[in-house]
């Protein structure tokens, strides 16, 4: 985005990454420059090896603004049965990137996640909140927001679920629906799911107001809790599918480190994004209306 007569110059690690390829093209058509790192050798990317980061040239990141740090390994089911090799990339490999790029000037928006918070207590989970991880995935992702904590080039941004076309349940559950096949859903199962839109704007919001936040993290998270019945019943009705569904309860080992709910709440959301009345329902039938 131009601010003055300057084109904010950014780059984005793990650019290959779900939530990454969707935001990249939107920084883009707002003016943007835009840089892509990924462990994936692409062209037009520049290629980083989280586990070896010694290799990675940290002064291509002398002139970039701000990085958005999007790269991990982030399935919790991984980061358990491969703790090692997760702990050198989520952990290890993550702070010495960032500390690097702090050092060539550049402001760093780590992408952290609601699995720091732990088990349902029965509150909102704010951004001042205990956090009690229950899951290593979490452990990992508190670790690297504690060591930054106090660093004024740093922030964290808490994802909870981010709904999109292209994310992963409403992928699964559109091919189920393509294929004719009952689908399986997880129930009780809520987050505070915020829209791959509401999250490109707040992403923004907060490079652009950075230095006038004063917390180290930023919740990003929606207005209200929403279960995968409740995101399958919105893209039926959108759809006019027929086919319906099986609600299973998640099998314990799952459980035992994903929490049943997970609701949270920012104490600066409202301060970095306008007021926002459309419902759930309208914005997944803006997203999904997009690729049909």
């Amino acid at each position: 985005m131009k601010r003055g007569n300057q084109v904010n110059k950014i780059a984005v690690v793990g650019s290959n990454g779900f939530i990454a390829k969707q935001i990249i093209p939107r920084f883009e058509s707002i003016n943007y420059e835009v840089v892509k790192i990924s462990h994936t050798l692409q062209e037009s990317c520049i290629q980083l090896d989280l586990g070896n980061c010694d290799t990675f040239d940290f002064t291509v990141l002398k002139d970039v603004d701000y990085i958005i740090f999007a790269a991990a390994i982030s399935s919790l089911d991984v980061c358990e049965n491969n703790y090692e090799m997760s702990y050198n990339i989520n952990v290890t490999g993550t702070r010495h990137f960032i500390k690097n790029a702090i050092a060539q000037g550049c402001k760093v928006l780590f992408f952290s996640s609601d699995a720091v918070y732990g088990m349902d207590n029965g509150e909102n989970f704010t951004e001042e909140s205990i956090l009690n991880p229950i899951s290593r995935y979490g452990e990992m992702k508190r670790a690297v927001e504690l060591e930054f904590a106090s660093e004024q080039a740093f922030k964290a941004i808490r994802l909870s679920y981010v709904f999109s076309y292209y994310d992963k349940f409403t992928q699964y559950y559109l091919s189920c629906v393509e294929k004719n096949e009952m689908a399986e859903i997880f129930h009780p199962f809520y987050r505070s799911v915020i829209t791959i839109d509401d999250l490109m704007v707040l992403i923004d919001a907060i490079l652009g107001k950075w230095d006038n936040i004063p917390a180290s993290v930023i919740n990003a998270c929606g207005e209200e809790l929403i279960s995968r019945i409740r995101i399958a019943d919105c893209i039926d009705r959108i759809i006019k599918n027929t086919v319906y569904y099986n609600v299973v309860r998640m099998p314990e080992d799952l459980l035992a480190i994903r929490p049943c709910i997970t609701c949270m709440k920012s104490l600066y959301r409202n301060d970095l994004l306008e007021s926002d009345f459309t419902s759930f329902e309208e914005k997944v039938r803006v997203e999904i209306k997009k690729y049909l």
